[in-house]
């Protein structure tokens, strides 16, 4: 555990051997002097030391500056406003040393040295820094500076270790860091004034020096002024800034103001009163004195009904056949008029939802659009993005990006493939089967027939062999080529059909002679189609390779017979000498050629392979509609993630919290998230939207969900699912589980006091208490619930949130349930020093003394008197005024200060009965 130990003076090097002790009152004796020694051993004896000459150091007539780097931390921070007056001001030095490194003595007996510069705070009202050399100098009348024989106790060392008996060894040089210097100006401030913050010499020859004056030769070294005396005083300026204080106390005293308040008691917050005597244009009305009290985002955890109690039923009656009425008109009634549009109030969410009546059962979509308080509350969401539809539509199209070069080529590939398939249809489709494999053969290794299926290798499965999907046989048989014009007159025009269907198949080669290929002259026989489609697709590659040579033998005629013969089988012999065996009516496994053909036209549609490539070029996020065949235009709703809570704070903080300006100032209450408000205020915020975007042009079928985000969270999760997947049997409200956090039950600290002004980063933390002798405490043991979020309403109200049930919470002694305390802490930046504002009651610590039990002249604290001790500061190792810098330090240390209120003290009456 880190420990942070003061020490009240700090020497390092040559400063640790001057003589001089510190007199502490009046002058320094004069310049410091050291005496520097040697002591010999021999064979390790030590001998006696030997003393060399007495040395002169530096002393603060040298010093003519200090680096700004030298200063660390300021307290006040420059140009602070609204400052505690009753924190003591302070500079923070990196070196540990720095304060007493040019002082010309020693600590005196009682551990006291005086610090060779100050820290003075006068007030900046008719004062200025002047230019000057070395240094920039102000004019001050001494009875705004401090007795310089007190300076010994506002200057002290810092260590910040881990293990206080490394402190020591922290303040060394070598050390490289955990050890500071600290000045403390020790003046009261007054309310409401200007300061001006100065770091000056403490010595007349610093002063001197500083202001570029000649040097008194002295011998002792007077001190830079004498407090009181009246006299105006020239001063040199190493450092200096300003800051203000404000009106109110401290911290402590700013929070001890807060009262807790359960929110029922308050009239007029919570809710507003809406009048509810006329909600139609015509009559019959509901009468004089209906209303109901309409909550917010907020709610005060109690439900205010108003009287619209009485007149509910015949309300929600007349609504229901005023939002159904579009749904009942039938367009197949003549006597409708079916060039008439309906005009009739909204059903929110009913697109997104995929209902265009009101429901029967009561169900959120019910809820929303029946219960009046829900029904306003979706208004303001409409009326939200009215306000803001040119800002939220320039934000939409920004978001769109490419999706309008994706919906501009998705149009030309649907009027391609439209168009490419009409043709395709037109020229192929009447084909006949032999002249349409003639066709694909070109693309018989790419068309997929079926899923990963090509032409070529459907092919392979029918009697066809391979040879005859071959771009060279096709260019052999076909009509105007060497055999269709020169012998066969259209023989081969149905070859391929006939081979498919079984009615002829060619012989595999019986052996390849010399390069020329020898076919069998005996026919094969039928039942071997797995040999048969082997061999055959060498013979048809070898009909194809010997093309160039083949001339038309006589025996045409016989090949003329085999072909036209029902079932038979012959050989013929082409000029090369290749005998041909053609059978008939031997396939084993025929296939429907008719069948195959319209298989292949599907496969060959033009349209796969431009949407194939639109695909290619087009990449879509997986929330965005995906195209399709014909493809569709991509549906790309735009995402607002900034939390539309922050936006009502801005222009409608009463939608949030209704009666906010009831709420007293210095109170603090306890609140719940009013989830079914927050669904029905982003219904209709996504409903408005999407008929903005439908009205732009925006590519979007208005079932999109833009705004999910309404509370401030860290986590940047989104606070509804998209409103077409909410279930049709939930209840308004309950679409916000799940997204991480139950925000049906989330707990809101509502505070308003000068102290969130004052202390903006004042943080809440929701803190378990334990049951002791029939009463809570706080239980230290249990970790601290920090808020989910913290939302500013205005300059001096906040809300925290905390995902805490109200059940939780609260204590219950029969459940052994002690429930939470709400603790307020200071904020925590760094050390500060301080007395309390006056307090009544006699301090039980030193860190309770106030102002009025600190011995002052001049409005400055005066360490050199004694002051008793508060009665719990009487153990051992106890700090003392009057004692040594270190003491005065841990004496005036400010503690972070806590107030904690019960959560019974902030929550309505708990319902009896």
């Amino acid at each position: 555990m880190t420990s942070r130990l003061f020490c009240s003076w700090v020497r390092r090097g040559a400063a640790a051997g001057i003589m001089e002790p510190d007199p502490v009152i009046g002058p320094f004796s004069g310049p410091a002097t050291f005496e520097p020694s040697v002591t010999l051993a021999l064979n390790g004896v030590a001998g006696n030391p030997i003393s060399g000459p007495n040395l002169p150091l530096l002393g603060p007539s040298a010093i003519v500056g200090i680096h700004p780097s030298a200063v660390v931390r300021l307290d006040p921070a420059a140009g602070a406003t609204g400052v505690e007056d009753n924190f003591l001001p302070l500079i923070e030095l990196a070196r540990p040393d720095l304060p007493w490194l040019f002082t010309p003595a020693k600590p005196n007996a009682a551990n006291r040295l005086r610090p060779w510069l100050v820290l003075i705070v006068i007030e900046a009202a008719g004062i200025e820094i002047q230019p000057g050399t070395p240094l920039p100098r102000i004019t001050v009348n001494d009875s705004q500076l401090p007795d310089l024989n007190d300076s010994w106790a506002w200057a002290h060392g810092q260590v910040t270790v881990e293990d206080p008996a490394t402190a020591t060894q922290a303040l060394t040089p070598s050390y490289g860091g955990g050890a500071i210097s600290r000045l403390v100006c020790p003046r009261r401030l007054k309310a409401d004034t200007a300061y001006l913050a100065c770091l000056v010499p403490s010595t007349l020859a610093g002063a001197q020096a500083g202001l570029g004056l000649p040097i008194d030769p002295g011998p002792a070294l007077a001190l830079a002024w004498t407090a009181g005396a009246g006299q105006d005083v020239m001063l040199p300026v190493f450092y200096s800034w300003t800051f203000a204080t404000g009106d109110d106390g401290d911290f402590k005293s700013l929070v001890q103001r807060l009262q807790g308040v359960p929110p029922d008691t308050i009239a007029g917050f919570g809710t507003r009163t809406i009048d509810m005597s006329s909600p139609w244009e015509s009559p019959p009305q509901l009468g004089p004195g209906v209303t109901i009290e309409l909550d917010g985002a907020l709610g005060i955890g109690v439900d205010r009904p108003g009287t619209f109690v009485g007149s509910k039923v015949e309300f929600e009656s007349r609504l229901t056949a005023l939002l159904n009425f579009p749904a009942t008109l039938d367009p197949s009634n003549s006597a409708d008029n079916q060039k008439a549009t309906p005009v009739a109030p909204p059903i929110y969410a009913g697109i997104m939802a995929g209902i265009n009546e009101v429901p029967a059962n009561d169900a959120w979509p019910r809820q929303l659009n029946i219960d009046p308080r829900r029904r306003i509350a979706a208004a303001f969401g409409s009326k939200y993005v009215q306000d803001h539809k040119e800002f939220l539509m320039a934000r939409a199209w920004d978001q769109l990006g490419a999706v309008q070069e994706a919906n501009r080529l998705g149009a030309l590939a649907e009027l391609a493939a439209e168009v490419a398939d009409r043709l395709h249809v037109r020229h192929l489709q009447n084909l006949t089967t032999s002249e349409l494999f003639a066709v694909a053969a070109p693309a018989r290794t790419r068309v997929l027939v079926q899923a990963a299926t090509t032409l070529q290798a459907e092919t392979a499965k029918t009697p066809l062999p391979e040879g005859a999907g071959t771009v060279a046989f096709t260019r052999f048989i076909r009509p105007l080529g060497p055999m269709g014009l020169r012998a066969f007159s259209g023989v081969f025009a149905t070859a391929t059909q006939q081979t498919i269907d079984g009615a002829i198949r060619v012989a595999p080669p019986a052996s390849i002679l010399d390069g020329v290929a020898t076919l069998a002259s005996q026919p094969v026989a039928a039942g071997v189609a797995d040999a048969t489609a082997v061999m055959a697709t060498q013979a048809w590659s070898q009909i194809s390779a010997v093309e160039e040579t083949i001339s038309v033998p006589p025996s045409i005629e016989n090949l003329r017979q085999v072909l036209s013969a029902p079932a038979s089988s012959g050989t013929i012999s082409l000029s090369s000498g290749v005998p041909i065996t053609i059978s008939k009516g031997l396939a084993a496994e025929p296939t429907d050629s008719n069948s195959l053909a319209s298989t292949v036209v599907f496969a060959m549609l033009p349209s796969s392979g431009i949407l194939r490539r639109l695909a290619d070029r087009v990449v879509l996020p997986g929330s965005l509609q995906g195209v399709g065949n014909p493809p569709t235009r991509i549906m790309a709703g735009p995402q607002f993630p900034a939390p539309l809570a922050l936006a009502l704070v801005k222009e409608h903080l009463d939608y949030l919290l209704p009666g906010l300006g009831k709420f007293p100032d210095d109170s603090v209450t306890l609140l719940s998230t009013n989830s079914a408000w927050v669904e029905a205020f982003l219904a209709g915020a996504n409903q408005e939207m999407n008929r903005e975007l439908l009205w732009r042009d925006y590519p979007t079928d208005r079932r999109g969900t833009p705004f999910r985000y309404f509370w401030p969270r860290p986590d940047g999760m989104a606070d509804i699912p998209p409103i077409s997947r909410w279930p049709l049997t939930n209840n308004l409200g309950d679409s916000m589980n799940g997204q991480g956090i139950d925000w049906t039950s989330i707990l809101v600290l509502l505070v308003r006091g000068e102290i969130l002004r004052r202390f903006p980063r004042t943080v809440a933390y929701a803190a378990p208490a334990k049951i002791v002798n029939l009463s809570v405490t706080l239980d230290d043991s249990l970790p601290w619930t920090p808020p989910e979020f913290v939302m500013p309403l205005d300059a001096t109200t906040t809300a925290f949130a905390y995902p805490l049930t109200e059940q939780r919470v609260r204590s219950n002694f029969a459940q052994n349930n002690a429930g939470f305390y709400f603790v307020f802490s200071e904020p925590v930046t760094g050390p500060r020093f301080n007395f309390d504002v006056t307090s009544s009651n006699p301090p039980l610590l030193w860190t309770d003394l106030p102002w009025d039990s600190v011995p002052q002249s001049r409005g400055f604290a005066i360490a050199s008197v004694d002051v008793t001790p508060p009665a719990g500061e009487n153990g051992p190792g106890a700090a003392r005024w009057n004692n040594d810098a270190a003491d005065m330090g841990r004496i005036a240390l400010a503690r972070p200060y806590r107030v904690g209120y019960h959560a019974d003290e902030l929550l309505p009456k708990p319902k009896v009965g």
